[in-house]
């Protein structure tokens, strides 16, 4: 049997699966039990409510409490993104913050940990590298008819892997 000790860090070994790309399996809901076995990604938490939002595929996104998720896949290191060119979308800003949710494209590194950034509709922004995380997909957040809409000046610049992870129509 574990000590205290041994149980406080497992804990905190625990809580620290617990981030913002992580993937999920939901277990134990009574309320919406069609959601239990599947499984989503964590897209931040939600403090007022003590409660992850997590992404289940075309279910949308799902407040659930941390009790009912188990870590399937942790998190990866946002610094793993980070190449010039690479689609990343913006995360963990303050609750509210309209830049959440948001894809952008890797421009180049300002200073250490500092990315210069092609928000799209908003153009260049300068943003810590804490603040990203994997994107739902290649390329800008909106598409249209298929096809990916002009964003903040990339006209022209798409790659073909900016179009593999997108569903064959």
């Amino acid at each position: 049997e574990p000590s205290a000790v041994e149980g406080q860090q497992q804990g905190r070994d625990a809580a620290l699966e617990f981030a913002v790309g992580a993937w999920v399996e939901i277990r134990g809901l009574s309320g919406a039990k069609e959601l239990n076995g599947l499984q989503g990604e964590l897209w931040e938490f939600i403090r007022e409510k003590g409660r992850w939002c997590v992404e289940v595929g075309d279910l949308g996104r799902k407040s659930i409490k941390p009790e009912n998720l188990v870590v399937t896949r942790p998190a990866k290191d946002p610094s793993e993104l980070l190449r010039e060119g690479e689609w990343v979308r913006i995360c963990r800003l303050d609750t509210g913050n309209a830049l959440n949710g948001l894809h952008c494209r890797v421009n180049y590194e300002v200073e250490p940990g500092r990315w210069n950034v092609n928000v799209e509709g908003l153009g260049a922004k300068v943003l810590d590298a804490k603040f990203f995380g994997r994107p739902s997909h290649s390329g800008p957040q909106s598409r249209t008819c298929g096809q990916f809409h002009r964003v903040a000046g990339m006209d022209g610049d798409f790659r073909p892997a900016d179009f593999e992870a997108l569903p064959k129509m």
